[in-house]
């Protein structure tokens, strides 16, 4: 098990090209926690369905205090 705090949320307008290893620059505001900085994609999966593209992104560098 992971010991830090682990967040989900949906990205939308996303980006193919993305992939493992690629770092991608977020902002956002969950209300506790504000972030703005780079962070690396872990790994990415990418869906693509009834002309919609979804991703799944494992991101880190993040710290959530």
């Amino acid at each position: 098990l992971c010991d830090r705090r682990q967040r989900q949320m949906c990205i939308r307008d996303s980006d193919v090209t993305v992939r493992g290893g690629t770092q991608v620059y977020i902002e956002f505001n969950l209300g506790d926690v504000i972030q703005k900085k780079w962070m690396e994609c872990f790994s990415v999966k990418h869906t693509f369905k009834n002309g919609e593209h979804f991703m799944d992104l494992h991101l880190v560098g993040g710290q959530f205090i």
